[in-house]
């Protein structure tokens, strides 16, 4: 529907989303992450999570143009 991709993300499903997230904030694996493996995960989670509200907002508008 909306032509966007998650080809060629570090981050490019929600599961692991959701798995990067809570390791790096509950540093499930036993080890805490040092800073520039905290800093680059939140960067591939923003750019995630910029292009899912991206092609959300996509479809609500292509939902609307059928539905008026």
């Amino acid at each position: 529907l909306t032509g966007k991709s998650y080809d060629g993300m570090d981050i490019a499903e929600g599961g692991l989303a959701s798995y990067e997230y809570i390791r790096i904030t509950y540093h499930i694996e036993g080890e805490k992450p040092d800073k520039k493996e905290i800093a680059k995960v939140r960067k591939d989670l923003e750019k995630y999570c910029a292009l899912d509200t991206e092609a959300m907002i996509m479809i609500m508008a292509k939902l609307k143009k059928i539905t008026v």
